[in-house]
C-alpha cells in the first residue's frame, strides 16, 4: 500500500466550500470583509493550526463565514456621499531562475485583467515580492524589456500547501525538479522518492527520499512560498 504523507482533507466545518484556485484573501473580497476576521474566527481554528498560512487551505475545504459588520452613520439627505469598502491586497512573492541561475536584477511586467499593470526589478535571488489584488485570478509576467524576451502565464491560488503531497510536488517541478509525467498528482512514486532525494542532497539534507519536516521546510524557504 502506498504510503499517505497527508493529514486527514476535506478539514473545516463551515458552509464555504474553498474550490481550486481560492484562498482566504480572494474569499474574504468576495464576501466584502477583511481576511483576518475570516482567518481568526474562532470556527476556523483547525485550518489555521493545520496550515498557518491563509493562502494554504485546499479545494474541497470548509470555511466558517463570519456576519459581516454593520453600522450607523448621519448624514443629510439633500446632498451625495460616498462610503468606501476598503480590501487590503495580497502579496505575490515569486522567485525565477533557471537551473541553478537566479533572473536577478531583471525588469518585468506583471497584468492583471482589471488592474494597473505593476513593473519593477528582481532582486539579486531572482525574487519578485508585489502586492496584487485579493481575487486576481491569472496574471501574464513579461521579464526583460524586449518582444523576445520571456513571458509567463500565471494562475494564482493554484499551489497548494507544502504540508500535502501535491504541494511538495508542485514547489520540486517549479525548482526545475522533475517528479514525473504525471506531476503533481499526489502520489509518492519512485520519481517522486528520486526527486526528493535530489532536493536533500542539493540542500545538505538528510537523504531520505521523503517529505519529512526538514524537507518540507527547506522546499519552502527554497522555492519562496
Amino acid at each position: 500500500m502506498p504510503e499517505n504523507f497527508d493529514k486527514t482533507h476535506p478539514m473545516g466545518s463551515g458552509d464555504r466550500v474553498v474550490e481550486q484556485g481560492e484562498c482566504v484573501s480572494s474569499i474574504a473580497a468576495d464576501a466584502h470583509l477583511p481576511w483576518k476576521r475570516i482567518w481568526n474566527d474562532p470556527a476556523n481554528s483547525d485550518l489555521k493550526a493545520e496550515f498557518k498560512d491563509p493562502n494554504n487551505p485546499l479545494p474541497r475545504d470548509r470555511l466558517t463565514i463570519p456576519d459581516v459588520a454593520t453600522a450607523d452613520f448621519s448624514k443629510p439627505t439633500d446632498a451625495s456621499h460616498t462610503f468606501t469598502t476598503v480590501i487590503d491586497p495580497v502579496k505575490l512573492r515569486l522567485r525565477l531562475i533557471a537551473g541553478d541561475v537566479a533572473f536577478s536584477d531583471q525588469p518585468f511586467t506583471l497584468t492583471i485583467a482589471g488592474a494597473d499593470a505593476i513593473t519593477g526589478t528582481t532582486d539579486s535571488n531572482g525574487l519578485i515580492d508585489v502586492k496584487i489584488p485579493p481575487d486576481a485570478m491569472t496574471g501574464t509576467l513579461q521579464v526583460g524589456t524586449t518582444p523576445h524576451d520571456d513571458f509567463i502565464v500565471l494562475q494564482f491560488g493554484s499551489l497548494n500547501p507544502v504540508e500535502v503531497l501535491t504541494g511538495v510536488q508542485q514547489r520540486l517541478m517549479n525548482l526545475g525538479i522533475d517528479c514525473g509525467p504525471a506531476g503533481d498528482d499526489g502520489i509518492y512514486g519512485h520519481r517522486t522518492q528520486h526527486a526528493l532525494l535530489a532536493f536533500q542532497n542539493k540542500m545538505t539534507l538528510e537523504p531520505t527520499g521523503k517529505p519529512d519536516d526538514d524537507t518540507r521546510d527547506a522546499l519552502k524557504r527554497e522555492h519562496g512560498c
